[in-house]
């Protein structure tokens, strides 16, 4: 934490990135909690290092990367609530990259390698927009956290998340 060093900036608080080096700039990060409660989180996703000490195209993103940053974003929502009570947030989360090659998002086959044979190659990614309320029970909270990293995935042909787990819904179990 102390490498973080949050520090006043113009009407917000800003961690800046510590990933300069040449070989630690894929884990790029930007975070900043802003005077009137909102939050702001930039994260690279991809470029991230493959098997056999190559990289990924910045093209070409993991789907548990998106995860991450995702459950990051929304971790730092959910603390910056209880902090200043403020309780409903409106997110929004988009991809950008640089090039004319389509992103992909990749996910993971049943041996742990990179796998694209479900992606959708995307020209644009369409940021997706929802609200949730950030003081609810965790368990909702939990679930909301997971439905946006789905719908981020699945427009680019991820159906499952791999990461984000949320205990079974009480109206979904069977008796």
């Amino acid at each position: 934490m102390d490498r973080l060093n949050p520090r006043p900036g113009l009407r917000r608080w800003v961690a800046v990135n510590t990933a300069t080096e040449g070989r630690s700039v894929w884990k790029e990060s930007w975070i900043s909690i802003h005077h009137d409660g909102s939050v702001t989180l930039a994260a690279a996703v991809g470029g991230h290092p493959s098997r056999g000490g190559e990289s990924l195209e910045g093209r070409q993103i993991r789907s548990a990367a998106v995860e991450c940053a995702i459950a990051d974003l929304m971790a730092l929502i959910r603390t910056t609530a209880e902090a200043t009570s403020n309780n409903e947030y409106d997110i929004r989360v988009g991809i950008e990259w640089r090039g004319d090659t389509p992103l992909t998002i990749l996910t993971t086959d049943s041996m742990g390698f990179d796998y694209d044979g479900t992606s959708i190659p995307l020209h644009r990614y369409t940021p997706v927009e929802t609200t949730v309320n950030a003081l609810e029970s965790s368990e909702d909270f939990y679930w909301h956290v997971h439905d946006l990293a789905e719908d981020c995935l699945n427009q680019g042909g991820i159906s499952n998340v791999q990461m984000i787990h949320p205990p079974t819904r009480d109206d979904q179990t069977s008796s």
